[in-house]
Order: C-alpha cells, then structure tokens, then sequence
C-alpha cells in the first residue's frame, strides 16, 4: 500500500485533551475528523510522490473560500501590515497583526497548483518539502505557547511532534531528508484552522498583557510575537522555495503585489551599462565606529542574536553605491567566471562543480548553453531578464565576482570584497528610526512589490547609497557570532546557538519579501554560503588596515563547539595571499584537486549515515514483512478452521440420513 509506512494513517486518534482556552466542542470536531496516531516516529516513503493521494482539484487554480484557514482575503491582503510597537499594543493591535500575518501565509501557500508542489523536494535537496512549512509555523505557536504557560495542552500529538523541527543542511552535497511521510494537505489544512481559533482564543483571553509592555522578553507574553516574527520568517523563505519549483507547479495569487518590471520586451536584449542597468560608483566612506546590537529596552521584537552590544572601528573603504546588477553579474557570467577556478574559494569551487553551475540560479536559460541568453524567474513567473535589479547570488558567487572584479581592475593590492555588517552600518542613515515601523516607507519591503525591483528605483539616503533596507538581503564577510551581553531565549533555546559555528554567513538589510522584525535595522539573520535567499551584495575595497575586520572576531561565546570556530584578526591585517598576486595561479589551483582528509571524513560519515538510513528502510521493510506474514498465517489458519467446520457439518448431515 502507498501509505504502509505512514503511522499518521494508522490507528486512532488518542488526543485526550486540548487547551482550555480551545472550545472543546471544535476540537473533539477535529479529532472525530481525522484520524491519527501520536507515535513518536514518522514513517517513510520510498519515494516521495507516494505522498501524493490524487484527489487535487480544490488545490488548483484561484482558491475558494474554504481554503482560507483564517481571515478572508482582500485587495491588496498580501501587503504588511508595520513592525508592531510591543509597548503600545493592545489585544485588538495583536490581533489585527496576527490576521495580517496568517493571511499572507495561506495567500502565499495558494500559488501552489495541486498536491506535488506540497510534497516534491527542492531541487538541491537541502530542505524539507512544503508541506513541512505549511503546517510548521502553527505548529510553532502551540508549542511555544504550551513552553510559556499561556496553554495547558496541544491539538494534535503527531503534528506537533513531525513539523517541530526543520533541518540545516551541513553542506551543498549533504543528504536528502525527503523520504518521509507526510500527512495529506487537507489534514494540514483541517490543522491550521484549529491553531488559528486556539490562538486567537489565547490573545483575546489570556492573562498578563500588560507585563509585556514592562517586562517585554521576560514576559510569557513574548511567546505570541515570537510565534509571529517566527511564521514571517518562513514567509520569506518559503518564496524563496517557491521561486526554486518548476514554474507550471506555480500560479501568481490574485492579491499578490505586483511586479516593478523596467524590461516587458520579450526580445533579447544584451545589457548596456548606463542604458539597461545603472552606473555603479564607489563611494568613499572615512574612518568611523558604529556600535552593534539591539538594546533590551528596544520596544519590537526581537531574535536573541540581535541583543548585546559591541562597538567596532572601520578603516576608510570604498563601497558600491547600489547593489550589483543583474548587469553587472552578466559580464562575470559571459567570461566564463563559473568556469575559472582561480576565483573561487576551495568551498565555493566545490559547490559549482557539483552543481555544474554556470549562471545565478534564478537566471533561466533561454537557448543553448553558451549562448548566456537568460530570462529571470521571480517568485510565480518568468520575465524578461531586469538587468537593472540586485543579482540574487549565495556567498559564494558573491565571493567570485569580486576576485575576478579584483582581477579585471588589475588592483590585486588592494583587491575588492563583500561588507561586512559594521560598513553595512556605515551606509545607513544616521537616525533613530526604524523604518519597518512606519506606515508608507520608501524603501522595497513588506511585498511593497511582488519582486525585488531596480537598484536605484528608491531616493538615495543621505549619505549617497540605494535601498540600503528592503530589495534584496546582503551578504557579509561576517560569520553569525553572539554579542557582548548575549543571553539565549529560555523560550526558544536553539534559534541560534547551532549558528555560532564559523559556518553561517551575516545576511542583513532584507528583501522585499522581508516583514516585521526581518525588516528592522536590528536583524541580523544567517545562512550558510551555499544557501540561496531572497539576497544579493555590494562590493567594497578597503583603503586601510586591518583589510578585514568582522563582528564574528575576538567573540567570547558561547560557541556551538567547544571552542571559538571564528577567525583570528591577526590573519586578516592584509589581504589573503591568493587575491594579491604573491600566489601563483598554479599553486592556488593546487589547493582544491584532491579533497582533504576533512572532507574524506565528512563523505565517510555521509556515507555512513546513508547505509543507516537504508538499513533502517530494510528493517521496516523485514517487520512490516513479517507483520503480514502472521496476518496471512492467521487467516490461512482461520480459513482451514472454517474448512474443518464445513467439511464436519457435511459429515454430520450426512449421518443423519
């Protein structure tokens, strides 16, 4: 059977009781509705499409009116409301924020055209499926709510057991995590209703609202914002997700923003610098400090990583005035950049190979390789390529660019780089005030637009630079590490802690599908260099010593390890060798070949866990065997008894005549 594995479609519900803030009469509804196990193991599937269960056609096309899981939507519904002021919150502002918030989920889960977008994996199998986002922001705010008090009891075991956690890849070549079973959309779907009324029911009526004004992170009340920032976040990164699907799985919602196109030609039209893309000066930036990190008395939201403060000094550098373009990256694409080792890290060069790369990923090709003409994917569609948007890139791309900017320029003493989050700090404008908090901002978020749009279509700040928040997220040189005054979140202990590893690169700015906390000047969020995000860069040069200088040196903890991951300053006073010339391009390229007794170590262990995971499948594969075995054994021994009881009632029929 398709669902032999699948314990969610076994058994009997065993959900006992629900919150008593929960109508127990809708939740009984529930659980006489569906029919679930609360194990604590999810089953598999040998493939993932035997998730699928065929019965689709509500999942297609504009949704009706059942599909909506919470509030209605209307004109522009898909639009966000501003960063919510903690201290000047009513029950009612709550509310409202959390209506705005749910409905850009299901608006965003309606562009998904029938059951396979739910369950097909990513394409670089580095995530989970859909259906794990889908269910797993509600998911989120029952148990939160449960850690803090606010609910005595969940509304589903199993959920709340297979969409708690998500996964962080190690690396790009890491294992596929999509062999699992899942529950069907309409399960998920009966869920989400169930988790939009609880939580409604515990803003409107649960005690203590007035202690998150005073109290704000200590307060159990800090619990229903985080579940709010926290379904933000994966509106944004399933966009992106989305954005990775074949486009024919796919549908523009009715109420989606629209699109900042400044190319609607279906013509191919090769970039020209001034004409199709903007010109993209270096502005000179003097020596300065800036000091880092959220107060605790901050009156938003915000992730624990954000908290602390430290001031650091930069050195006069020269940066990019806007984002680097579409245009700009063609240049790096059509001479061959993805094909030229040189410019790579050996990490970098390991990740273009593997995936056989050879343009940005959301760039479609529009004939035969080599002939580097492209379209451009966004979120539901494919345009005509917009040279004069941000390049969305990972880490690594971003890194090439700017060695082979480095070699174009012939500068190799003072060779170009990505900012880093205290020059990031440098361009923006010297004001309190955080934008995302404001009604009618300027710049490109809170899906101002259904995209990113061109580089300079906002007014400049005050110190010269373009959409420096909203747009596009940028990458910096700085891995993700604590500040000064640094304190996990009892609620949510592993947000971040897992990150301080020397492995996850500082994104910062946001996107335009960036909403409440993701917008704030304090963000500070984090991906590993292979990763691909709604995100794009500058490119600076520094003019002084040290060449680099991150807000990851020199932390004092804590770390994910047993020791700091992060780099030492003292290695950084001048630039890297390999970008300066004073290594050979034969020596640099001696470096990557052969992979090193780490990355052995990393395939072996890799390995290791694929023969686990497949000793395991055979295993349930033997017990379900066996399972059947018996079942068949006992019905061939009910079967000979029936056989004995008829040939007997013969006999004796027999002997009475």
């Amino acid at each position: 059977m398709m669902y032999l594995h699948c314990p969610v479609f076994r058994g009997r519900s065993i959900l006992r009781a629900c919150s008593p803030l929960l109508n127990r009469s809708a939740s009984r509804a529930f659980c006489s509705r569906h029919d679930f196990n609360s194990v604590a193991d999810q089953g598999d599937v040998d493939n993932w499409e035997d998730n699928c269960r065929g019965s689709d056609n509500w999942l297609r096309g504009p949704r009706d009116a059942d599909w909506w899981t919470g509030p209605q939507p209307f004109q522009n519904s898909a639009h966000s409301l501003p960063f919510q002021d903690l201290t000047q919150a009513s029950r009612a502002d709550m509310q409202t924020y959390f209506d705005n918030t749910w409905l850009l989920t299901d608006t965003l889960f309606a562009a998904l055209q029938g059951e396979e977008p739910f369950y097909r994996p990513p394409y670089h199998e580095l995530r989970h499926p859909l259906i794990f986002y889908y269910g797993h922001p509600a998911c989120f705010y029952i148990n939160k709510l449960r850690l803090a008090g606010l609910l005595d009891h969940g509304i589903e075991p199993y959920f709340e057991s297979i969409f708690e956690v998500g996964v962080d890849e190690m690396r790009w070549d890491d294992l596929s995590k999509n062999h699992k079973a899942w529950p069907s959309v309409k399960d998920v779907h009966a869920y989400r209703k169930e988790v939009y009324r609880t939580v409604c029911e515990v803003i409107q009526n649960a005690p203590g609202i007035e202690s998150l004004k005073t109290d704000l992170t200590k307060s159990s009340w800090w619990s229903i914002p985080m579940g709010f920032e926290h379904e933000r976040i994966h509106i944004e990164t399933s966009s992106v997700l989305m954005r990775e699907l074949p486009i024919h799985l796919v549908r523009q919602p009715e109420s989606w923003p629209s699109l900042a196109l400044s190319n609607t030609s279906s013509t191919w039209q090769p970039p020209k610098r001034g004409v199709n893309f903007p010109e993209n000066s270096q502005v000179s930036m003097e020596a300065g400090t800036v000091t880092l990190g959220r107060p605790w008395d901050e009156n938003s939201y915000g992730w624990d990583n954000e908290y602390g403060s430290k001031t650091m000094a930069t050195q006069p550098f020269t940066v990019s005035q806007m984002q680097i373009t579409n245009g700009d990256f063609y240049e790096f694409v059509a001479s061959g950049g993805y094909r030229d080792q040189s410019l790579w890290s050996a990490e970098g060069w390991g990740w273009a190979c593997f995936r056989n790369i050879r343009a940005p990923t959301f760039w479609v090709r529009d004939g035969p390789n080599g002939l580097n003409q492209y379209k451009l994917r966004t979120p539901f569609k494919e345009v005509p390529m917009q040279w004069d948007w941000p390049a969305i890139v990972n880490y690594h791309e971003a890194k090439a660019y700017c060695a082979w900017l480095t070699q174009k320029h012939g500068n190799s003493d003072a060779p170009f780089r990505i900012m880093t989050e205290a020059e990031h700090h440098r361009i923006r404008e010297d004001t309190n005030e955080d934008t995302i908090m404001t009604t009618s901002p300027a710049e490109n978020f809170n899906f101002k637009h259904g995209a990113e749009r061109s580089v300079n279509a906002g007014p400049p700040n005050s110190k010269g630079f373009y959409e420096v928040f909203g747009n596009a997220w940028e990458w910096c040189e700085d891995h993700q590490a604590p500040l000064p005054g640094f304190e996990i979140f009892p609620l949510y202990d592993d947000f971040t802690l897992p990150c301080f590893d020397g492995e996850h690169q500082l994104i910062v700015g946001g996107s335009f599908a960036s909403t409440g906390n993701q917008g704030s000047k304090f963000a500070r969020y984090q991906f590993r260099p292979h990763f691909f995000q709604h995100a794009s860069f500058r490119v600076t040069q520094p003019q002084g010593t040290p060449w680099l200088q991150t807000s990851c040196m020199e932390s004092q903890g804590p770390y994910a390890g047993a020791q700091s991951p992060y780099r030492s300053p003292e290695d950084f006073v001048s630039p890297p060798a390999d970008l300066t010339g004073t290594v050979s391009k034969s020596t640099k390229q001696e470096k990557t070949p052969d992979p090193t007794m780490k990355d052995l170590f990393a395939k072996i262990e890799r390995l290791e866990r694929v023969c686990e995971i497949q000793c395991e499948k055979i295993e349930n594969l033997e017990r379900n065997m066996a399972t059947l075995i018996q079942a068949l054994n006992a019905q061939m021994a009910m079967n000979a008894q029936l056989e004995s009881k008829k040939h007997g009632s013969t006999a004796a029929t027999r002997s009475s005549f």
